[in-house]
């Protein structure tokens, strides 16, 4: 005898045009249907026609004014979660029932693993931590294929689904090196699973905290997340003026890779992200003053000011956008207007091509090891260092340690004082 085949239930959303509220929205609907029947609940959010046409579509148009694409943006989101949060709880239940679903679905009392990883990485997309958002979302998936879920294509998009939750309370030392072992015999990084991991002590102390737990897998005598070993990324004084000076008059795109990267190096190890989100506005004729866009979302960010080199300038004038309207971006790497997310994937992009740039460059003129634009940072930082500068003030300033440190500390530098510390960074044209 056949077997009998097994349906499984089946989740999706619809904009109810039943209901039509006096300013023409109409809610947005969760609906399951399981053996004929049909379960549905409200997402509290409401659209119109146009609007929701807007969320279905892969991004939000650019046409829009900034304001509404972000609205629209928002609403992407909550209506993209709920339905992959809806199939990963009916993947794992095993016999479907309305009250359970709802539970799993709705209670946000569900002190589990996945379900606060959820949280942290809806919470880090409001405030617009992109970066932040997508590790917690990649800690999430690699803790999903983990636990017994896959990998699943759709359209040009590839999500992780299923894997059986665990309750926060559950998480011990063991689960943690079971985790770690299976990480890195799937042949992923040290790097990686030591970002992950991180993740995962963050929400386990703060479920600490709140008091949902009473003791946490991490600490002294406990699990010890692992290191990746140190690797050398500052160049020396000799290397970077070989990087500067090289003629590639004939490969305009490795040129233009390098200036930017040189350009970084100037800028004390300023990071792909801030160096895409530098504006006119940002800069004088003798300094650039920017806030860093890994603290902007913090009530009092951290703002930096830093000489205007002229081999910095150079870049700009060669590279940069022109017309010099204030709200302008410097350089023609980001749009105004586009979501976090499209931001994030812009700048990793960007970062991608420069590495390679950078590589090539490197390879041929015979320097030694990986450089990347991380090198330009930490060059910066360890030939200031040997100029004199104390150790404590860069490392702080690169964001090594205690960055309170680094701020009070430039904050006693007089401006022309930095220009001459600035002074040691350039290499003679002439060096061997």
């Amino acid at each position: 005898m056949a077997k009998k085949q097994v349906i499984r239930p089946t989740a999706y959303i619809l904009l109810d045009k039943r209901r039509v509220r006096k300013d023409g929205k109409k809610p947005v609907r969760l609906v399951v249907k399981h053996q004929g029947e049909m379960y549905i609940w409200g997402l509290n959010l409401y659209l119109t026609d146009i609007d929701y046409r807007h969320t279905q579509a892969t991004t939000i148009t650019s046409k829009l004014p900034e304001d509404k694409r972000k609205e629209l943006f928002s609403a992407k989101t909550i209506i993209e979660d709920a339905i992959k949060k809806a199939r990963n709880i009916l993947l794992e239940m095993g016999d479907f029932s309305k009250e359970a679903f709802s539970k799993k679905m709705f209670d946000k009392n569900q002190d589990t693993l996945f379900t606060a990883l959820e949280a942290q990485y809806k919470k880090m997309v409001k405030e617009g931590r992109a970066g932040n958002a997508s590790s917690y979302l990649c800690t999430l998936n690699a803790l999903r294929l983990f636990r017994g879920g896959e990998k699943k294509r759709e359209g040009h998009r590839v999500t992780t689904i299923g894997g059986k939750d665990i309750p926060l309370k559950d998480i011990n030392v063991q689960f943690l090196k079971s985790f770690e072992k299976w990480f890195l015999k799937e042949g992923k990084s040290a790097t990686s699973i030591g970002i992950y991991l991180r993740n995962v002590r963050v929400i386990m102390n703060e479920a600490l905290s709140d008091g949902k737990i009473t003791t946490t897998p991490f600490g002294k005598g406990k699990y010890s997340i692992p290191h990746a070993a140190d690797r050398k990324l500052a160049l020396t004084l000799e290397d970077v003026g070989k990087i500067q000076f090289a003629d590639l008059s004939t490969e305009p795109a490795l040129e233009k890779y390098r200036d930017y990267w040189i350009f970084m190096y100037y800028s004390g190890g300023m990071n792909v992200k801030d160096m895409a989100r530098l504006k006119f506005k940002d800069i004088t004729v003798d300094e650039i003053s920017y806030e860093r866009a890994k603290t902007s979302y913090k009530k009092r960010g951290q703002n930096i000011t830093i000489p205007l080199t002229i081999e910095a300038a150079r870049v700009i004038d060669k590279w940069g956008n022109k017309g010099y309207n204030p709200e302008n971006y410097v350089f023609p790497i980001l749009k105004h207007g586009i979501d976090p997310m499209k931001e994030r994937r812009t700048v990793v992009d960007e970062t991608a091509k420069i590495n390679r740039a950078i590589k090539k460059i490197a390879t041929t003129l015979d320097i030694e090891g990986s450089i990347s634009t991380y090198t330009a940072r930490h060059s910066f930082a360890t030939i200031m260092k040997r100029s004199g500068v104390p150790f404590a003030a860069i490392s702080d300033f690169m964001g090594h340690s205690d960055t309170k440190t680094t701020e009070n500390y430039l904050a006693g530098f007089e401006k022309k004082a930095k220009v001459e510390q600035w002074a040691n960074l350039i290499p003679k044209k002439n060096a061997d």
